[in-house]
């Protein structure tokens, strides 16, 4: 996907800028210890350029990295540049080399809010403690404090380290930004579970499976509230309904999106990619997606018929046809067949 691409989930990506670059050299100066930006210009020039072993990469992913890592190496003073390629390394897991990134990114320019915010997500996706997390993301919460996501994923990081009370707080921030979210609900119901505040966590819960009914981990956690409840029968009628649904997360958050989730060339990741934008209506995107797992790896059953469900919602009806009949060409069990019976129903 180019790096021109909207964000798949939340629109086209807004730059957001919320002080002057002056205000902020001196904030994340005395947060973070950066360099003020003409200093770390200067400084540049000595940086080490991350390369990660490409040899167990596909093709397509190490291609995609050398030319980010070539324009590092071209513009070792470009902000833009760095944080290019720390979202690539991020995308695709290699998560030490992006926070590197991302780091001297921010260092040459400390005012924009993108490469500050997604070093601290980094950093926690590669294990960084909670007081490491805390001074990070409240770094990024001085350039935009009015970004849900941000107060939302270091609740997050803090309730997996048990500092549940801090998580709450956190959590609280981001739902008074997005009171609409399904997911900072969710969490604020499983903080409060942990916190043994069943009353305010059976509201949080309801208030996301009312918002999202698809989430199973809400319906977990309506299970165990329940069941610390000595309710049984609607702890059992919650732990039935997750059964029948998977884990999904739909925070929303756009410069996450834009940058790192989108951005994943692996077969693997574009397929789970595609399957989270097929269950939220964005069929040309899956349909995106899809293709390219197939052009990397050839076809399954299983990818045939979601690139033919894509289609069949795109109306591109006799490519939806080409793709259930490959399905069952692989296996000729496959649910696809019903996706082929249905639009020659819809031909008659």
């Amino acid at each position: 996907m180019s790096a021109g691409d909207p964000s798949p989930r939340s629109g086209a990506f807004r730059r957001r800028r919320a002080v002057s670059a002056l205000a902020a050299v001196a904030l994340l100066g005395a947060g973070c210890g950066a360099d003020p930006p003409d200093r770390a210009a200067g400084a540049a020039a000595a940086w080490s350029v991350p390369e990660p072993d490409a040899g167990r990469m596909e093709p397509q992913v190490a291609r995609l990295l050398a030319e980010a890592r070539a324009g590092v190496l071209a513009r070792k003073d470009s902000a833009e540049a760095w944080g290019d390629l720390g979202s690539l390394y991020d995308a695709h897991g290699l998560f030490d080399s992006a926070e590197t990134c991302y780091r001297h990114a921010a260092e040459l320019d400390p005012s924009d809010f993108r490469w500050t915010y997604l070093r601290a997500v980094a950093s926690d996706m590669r294990g960084a403690g909670a007081d490491e997390l805390i001074a990070l993301f409240e770094a990024a919460g001085r350039l935009d404090p009015g970004y849900a996501a941000l107060h939302a994923r270091l609740g997050e990081a803090l309730a997996r380290h048990g500092r549940n009370p801090e998580a709450r707080e956190r959590l609280e921030r981001a739902s008074a930004l997005a009171p609409e979210s399904a997911t900072i609900q969710r969490m604020l119901g499983q903080v409060s579970l942990a916190l043994g505040d069943l009353a305010t966590s059976e509201r949080h819960l309801l208030r996301a499976a009312e918002l999202e009914p698809r989430d199973q981990s809400a319906h977990s956690a309506l299970a165990q509230l329940y069941m610390r409840r000595g309710d049984a029968p609607r702890a059992e009628q919650s732990a039935a309904r997750a059964a029948e649904l998977e884990r999904i997360n739909l925070l929303d958050d756009p410069v996450y999106d834009r940058w790192v989730f989108s951005r994943a060339m692996t077969p693997s990741r574009a397929l789970a990619r595609a399957r989270i934008r097929l269950r939220d209506a964005e069929y040309g995107a899956a349909a995106h997606d899809l293709e390219a797992v197939l052009a990397a790896r050839g076809g399954d059953a299983d990818t045939h018929a979601l690139l033919g469900e894509a289609y069949a919602a795109l109306g591109r009806t006799e490519e939806a046809t080409r793709q259930f009949e490959r399905a069952l060409a692989l296996n000729e069990n496959h649910a696809a067949r019903q996706g082929l019976e249905r639009l020659r129903r819809a031909e008659r």
